[in-house]
């Protein structure tokens, strides 16, 4: 219960910054993907760690991505989720290593994502948070992202 307590106000926190319904929209949709997903874990054994910084929510139009660059330790559990407003039809999370070789293809369809990252080795990586799809008539949606960190 403490991890979801921990979700929550990280975003509560990125709320009081934003002013927006779709904002709203979109940060609600990620709290409540990354909750189900956290529920999910602990009830299968995992202790889960949500950094301080765990979340963001940008404004992006079709085509656009979010990229989050950073070392990636070796036999680390990563769990990145992504979700977005009403507007974005897919989101899709895609991971590369540091020559930008494609390691992880994340691409569903709809607008919630995840993905556990486990690498075997200790490296440079970078992951892509992509709205690959709007609604008709929408140009763009905001989409927010999530990474924490499980164990056993």
């Amino acid at each position: 219960m403490k991890r979801i307590l921990s979700i929550v106000l990280i975003f509560s926190i990125i709320v009081l910054i934003t002013g927006t319904a779709t904002e709203q929209e979109a940060i609600d949709n990620v709290i409540t993907y990354a909750t189900a997903a956290v529920i999910y874990l602990q009830d299968q054994g995992y202790y889960v760690e949500v950094p301080e910084d765990a979340g963001q929510i940008f404004y992006l139009e079709k085509g656009q991505y979010i990229k989050l660059d950073g070392t990636f330790y070796e036999g680390t559990n990563y769990v990145i989720v992504a979700s977005g407003d009403s507007k974005a039809a897919d989101i899709d999370i895609e991971v590369y290593d540091a020559e930008w070789n494609l390691i992880f293809d994340g691409n569903t369809n709809g607008i919630d994502a995840d993905v556990i990252l486990t690498p075997n080795y200790t490296a440079e990586m970078h992951v892509m948070v992509k709205l690959s799809a709007t609604k008709s008539g929408a140009a763009g949606a905001y989409v927010g992202f999530m990474l924490f960190y499980i164990s056993q």
